[in-house]
């Protein structure tokens, strides 16, 4: 515990946080007046019940401050107090567990499940209610008969609570509601049927169904489509958990140490998951990451096929994360152990070199499969055979010199050098292509529209705690590694947070840090070898810890999960009685603000099923039915099973409007201009350009410019669904000059 209350802290440090504290609390105070106000004519517009409440929260408050004055300045006049709450604990006995669950799912459900989420919005209203339950839950899980609260109940409540939340965000989207929640939603759910779920299609079973989306991805999230019979609710369920579990299992395995320690255990895989989550990581390069940590003390036979098999399906789901496997395998190679000052042996590097090479060359590069298998059957001998060999350092170092000789000349004979240099080749072409035809955004690495923190912003935020804690540990020599040992490390974390930098600046990304993955990831099994080799024993101690440092611990609790606690709100269908009150309460203008964030009614989402329904259907008989947008309404049996096209699909179309693509267009326009299609059913299409103003503008303008203009000098909307966000489209009768887009 903060040894504020023994006076150890500076008197200018205990003034600053009580005058921060006072500010604080006049902020909360002037959030609730101005959501108090206006709501009758009691006094001040304020109706009776809203101006008692603001009355009560002045004076509790005021409370609150008072108890902090005697805790930092008189903390003796408070035993009292203190051995009363510790004596009520004490004899809740099995209740208090109750309690604690209760401060865990009380704000989720106020904030995510009742329209309350839209009124208490305030940032200082949200972080007093998080401190305040912290507080409340440290207490309940502090056991100690004489402390209020101890350190690590602390550490516990702050990360159960950041955990909560995050989970509670995660899962925010389970909901059976037919409609797109989030830009892909819907056409993502589609991509993940084909696999398995192809019947669900009217389509030529003799002609394969294109989708935009990675095999290592789509097998994955298709798993459910396996099921005689799926819903949406259980697609958005099972990628909720995909996108929360996985990321606690890995921490859980590469945490894991020889000594039982359950709780801390346990704990260390929530972490595991609120560090991730920043990204947040696509899950099969979680899974390809646990199947590495599983090989870490695991023998060759095992590691081998492991790590092989890691790299493969981290290379079928996206092709920048071709060598993270093999990178994380050698590295975890040379921190199996803490050497404090000696030297690896040739054994610890014959092992690196082995699960690299499995890593990488076994499945990604199958013309330089046999030499791989030779160099890596001859280094199965050498790494078993050391031991045995009763030889000099000058005798070991000529056999592993002609070893090396024969490794080369193995290489050109089975012609793996000049494949190995084709592939790299390849890997550099690729970049360029794919920077050439999709521009960067550079700016987008400081605060814009997009993201207000900025690539390089959020980085921090998301890394300087645990950073910070790390370079503690070498400082200090609770972590020992050798110099190779950093230079492995630190080179895999430089490469990562290159690539990932250039990668989140490339049009169509930098709002989040998921292409700083392979960088996070490698971060996290840094820590896990800083964890495995001295820093579990420090942690045990760290209740001594200076306060600057128990600061930074507890950063790194809060910082993963703050944002999501912020944006805890309901997606809801309101009520008018509940949409007034809203209103009421946040002095909403319907004329300048933004609408608020609700789910449509039943009765708007059923109107616009049939509509649709009864549509595709009857213009089915007179031409084909493109659904740009919305194929889960097939995938899921809303609207009849009409013929499938394939072709044109949201996501491929916006990824070729930021390339350019006029070969990929010029057959859809063609097709538009003929009338193909006897209906389409997109989102709204708008001809308004942001010209670089506004989150993903680039992006905006682009679809506009070869997917909106296009369509919309084809095609004559007949109706548009606010509400739903879908518009219906039917041929022009009287098409407009559109001979721009057929040259």
């Amino acid at each position: 515990m903060i040894n504020l209350m023994k006076k150890k802290a500076p008197f200018l440090l205990r003034l600053t946080v009580f005058i921060g504290m006072a500010f604080f609390f006049l902020e909360i105070l002037r959030g609730s007046y101005a959501i108090a106000q206006g709501t009758g004519a009691w006094i001040n517009d304020f109706s009776l019940k809203w101006g008692l409440g603001l009355a009560l929260a002045f004076i509790f408050l005021t409370f609150l401050l008072i108890i902090l004055w005697f805790l930092f300045w008189k903390p003796e006049a408070l035993q009292v107090l203190s051995k009363g709450i510790i004596s009520l604990r004490q004899k809740l006995s099995f209740l208090r567990w109750i309690f604690a669950l209760l401060l865990l799912i009380l704000p989720i459900y106020i904030f995510q499940y009742t329209f309350w989420g839209l009124v208490f919005r305030d940032t200082s209203f949200r972080l007093f209610i998080w401190i305040f339950l912290n507080t409340l839950l440290a207490i309940v899980l502090t056991k100690d008969e004489k402390k209020l609260i101890t350190w690590y109940p602390l550490l516990h409540s702050i990360l159960l609570t950041s955990t909560s939340y995050t989970l509670a965000s995660v899962f925010s989207n389970v909901k059976d509601y037919p409609f797109n929640l989030y830009w892909s939603d819907g056409n993502r759910l589609w991509d993940y049927s084909v696999m398995f779920g192809r019947h669900l299609y009217n389509y030529p079973a003799d002609q394969s169904i294109y989708t935009f989306i990675s095999p290592g991805r789509q097998f994955l999230w298709g798993l459910p489509f396996l099921l005689p019979k799926t819903s949406i609710l259980f697609n958005r369920f099972w990628s909720a958990l995909l996108l929360s579990l996985p990321y606690m299992i890995f921490g859980w395995i590469v945490f894991k140490t020889k000594e039982k320690k359950s709780k801390t255990w346990l704990f260390l895989g929530l972490w595991a998951f609120l560090f991730l989550n920043q990204g947040p990581i696509y899950t099969p390069l979680i899974l390809s990451a646990i199947l590495v940590a599983i090989t870490w003390e695991a023998p060759l036979w095992i590691a081998i096929p492991l790590v092989a098999f890691a790299g493969y399906y981290a290379q079928t789901t996206r092709w920048t994360w071709e060598f993270a496997s093999a990178v994380w395998a050698g590295v975890l190679s040379i921190n199996r152990i803490q050497l404090k000052g000696a030297q690896l042996t040739i054994r610890d590097w014959v092992r690196a070199f082995i699960l690299a090479i499995s890593g990488v060359s076994l499945w990604l590069f199958p013309d330089i499969r046999i030499p791989s298998l030779l160099i890596i059957i001859l280094l199965i001998f050498l790494f078993f055979s050391e031991k045995r060999w009763q030889l000099s350092a000058i005798q070991k170092k000529v056999i592993y010199g002609i070893f090396s000789v024969l490794v080369i000349i193995g290489l050109v004979v089975g012609n793996g050098v000049f494949k190995l240099f084709d592939i790299f080749q390849g890997i550099i072409a690729s970049v360029q292509t794919s920077t050439s035809k999709q521009p960067l955004l550079w700016y987008r690495l400081l605060p814009n529209d997009t993201y207000p923190e900025g690539i390089l912003g959020g980085l921090l935020i998301a890394i300087l705690p645990l950073s910070i804690l790390l370079i503690y540990l070498l400082y200090k020599k609770h972590w020992q590694p050798s110099l190779w040992q950093k230079l492995a490390m630190l080179a895999s974390l430089l490469v990562f947070l290159a690539l990932g930098l250039v990668i989140s600046t490339k049009i169509g990304g930098g709002n989040n840090l998921h292409n700083l993955d392979m960088f996070l990831i490698s971060l996290l099994f840094v820590s896990a070898i800083a964890w495995r080799n001295g820093g579990s024993q420090w942690f045990d101690k760290s209740s001594k810890a200076p306060l600057w440092l128990k600061t930074i611990i507890i950063f790194l609790l809060v910082l993963p999960a703050y944002s999501f606690v912020m944006e805890l709100s309901p997606n809801l269908a309101l009520s008018a009685n509940e949409r007034l009150q809203v209103e009421i309460l946040t002095n909403h203008n319907t004329l300048t603000d933004a609408p608020i964030k609700s789910l449509p009614s039943d009765e708007e989402v059923e109107i616009a099923l049939n509509s649709i329904s009864t549509s595709a259907e009857f213009l089915d008989r007179k031409g084909e039915v493109l659904f740009i947008d919305l194929r889960q309404l097939l995938t899921f049996g809303y609207v009849p099973k009409v013929r499938l096209v394939p072709e044109y699909e949201k996501k491929r179309l916006m990824n070729e409007a930021m390339s350019g693509n006029t070969d990929y267009f010029a057959p859809y326009y063609q097709d538009l201009a003929d009338h193909r299609f006897s209906l389409i059913i997109t989102e709204p299409l708008k001809v308004t350009l942001k010209n670089e103003e506004g989150s993903f503008a680039e992006e905006g303008d682009a679809w506009t410019i070869w997917v909106a203009e296009p369509t919309l000098c084809f095609y004559k909307p007949i109706e548009t669904f606010k509400s739903v966000y879908v518009q219906l489209l039917v041929p022009r009768q009287e098409p407009l000059d559109c001979s721009a887009y057929l040259k």
